[in-house]
């Protein structure tokens, strides 16, 4: 008569098998850890699956016993704990000096490479629980699918985990062992992304009154002679100024030129420094108020209270926290008798490396704010027309 057919589960299998026993034979074959269950929602999650790299490898499960210590052995065969182990540093990790994040981790065995990982101290109560292996642990050295056999025990009974110490050598679980279960994992080639961020820089000077792309061409005077005179300070607000870079150091904003000018022997001429000339005198590299009947030329840099804007001190309105933007309208060409202060470096501006006026710090986005240009004369001032050609460069530093 055929015996009964009993489907047997061993708790140190990760998959349950079928197995045609008798019934007398089934509590031999269970042997030492026949208590052992068999842990559920395991998994190891690698912080890296480059081959031959040191990793972190997270372990977490659901507990069904209490325990106190904790082996992880990784082969290439199977998931199985108690089977046979093949090994090699090829196919498994190799662990030297384990640190993590729970107890304290060492190593057991002696296979080339060692393989197995004891961690002692732990408070392991029946449901979820995670440990990290936090160094020591270096993936395979190709891309390769490997296993790892989990196992728990009592205090002083991972000791009794003997490890194959030769590839293909069974392993000895011992006595003590409270749950089981067995995990796979791999390593892969890395995805190589690449993307290109092309460094940008965008400075223009143009007409408001317009867009840019127009030419700034601004008179300074009464409006409709363009005249200066002893009794009035001038001011003209059509000129603006966008900048926008990525540079990770920021932007530069120079200029160079000189003041306005007029040749001694020919009234109309635009002068370049070194020619003999009449000038009306630039405000000077620190920013000053300006005076009716006095020779005074320059600027004041708005930036409308941006953080990522710094005005140059000669170019700065310290009495404004906006910059000379307070009581200003941008495109007109008209009278002023404000407080704000202007400034023109015109040591500076007429060497080559020219005189800063804006920078910033790091990246900015696109920002456009007025250039405000203010003249006065004094009586003595020679009659003719005044002119100067400035140039504002942008430089970024990536």
């Amino acid at each position: 008569m055929l015996k009964t057919l009993r489907r047997f589960k061993p708790a140190s299998l990760v998959v349950p098998a079928l197995l045609l026993v008798a019934a007398t034979v089934a509590p031999a074959f269970l042997g030492a850890h026949a208590g052992a269950a068999q842990i559920t929602s395991r998994k190891i999650t690698l912080s890296t699956s480059q081959t031959s790299t040191v990793a972190t490898y997270s372990v977490s499960f659901t507990a069904i016993s209490t325990a106190q210590e904790m082996i992880i052995d990784f082969c290439a065969n199977d998931p199985i704990p108690g089977d046979t182990c093949t090994f090699a540093s090829t196919t498994v990790p190799t662990v030297s000096s384990p640190t993590s994040s729970l107890g304290t981790a060492s190593t057991v065995g002696s296979g080339s490479p060692v393989h197995t990982i004891k961690i002692t101290g732990l408070t392991i109560s029946a449901g979820a629980f995670s440990v990290n292996v936090t160094a020591g642990v270096t993936n395979p050295s190709t891309n390769t699918s490997f296993y790892a056999r989990i196992l728990t025990y009592t205090t002083g009974n991972a000791t009794n985990y003997v490890p194959a110490n030769t590839s293909g050598n069974a392993t000895t679980i011992g006595t003590g062992v409270v749950d089981t279960g067995g995990v796979a994992l791999s390593t892969n080639a890395l995805i190589n992304v690449q993307a290109k961020v092309f460094e940008t820089l965008s400075f223009c000077v143009f007409d408001n009154t317009a867009s840019c792309g127009t030419a700034p061409s601004i008179f300074l005077g009464a409006s409709g002679t363009n005249a200066l005179d002893t009794t009035n300070t001038y001011i003209n607000t059509k000129t603006s100024y966008t900048l926008a870079t990525n540079a990770s150091s920021g932007a530069s904003v120079t200029m160079t030129g000189w003041p306005l000018c007029r040749q001694t022997t020919l009234s109309n001429a635009n002068c370049p420094t070194g020619a003999s000339q009449f000038t009306i005198t630039g405000f000077g590299s620190s920013a000053v108020a300006i005076a009716a009947g006095t020779e005074q030329f320059g600027l004041c840099a708005d930036k409308t209270g941006s953080s990522g804007i710094t005005v140059a001190t000669a170019y700065a309105d310290s009495v404004s926290t906006n910059n000379c933007h307070t009581g200003f309208t941008s495109g007109q060409q008209t009278t002023y008798s404000g407080s704000s202060r202007f400034g023109f470096d015109d040591t500076n501006i007429e060497a080559a490396a020219g005189s800063q006026i804006l920078s910033s710090s790091g990246p900015i986005t696109s920002y456009t704010d007025p250039l405000v240009f203010a003249a006065n004369i004094a009586s003595t001032t020679e009659a003719g027309l005044y002119q100067t050609n400035l140039n504002m460069v942008a430089t970024g530093t990536f």
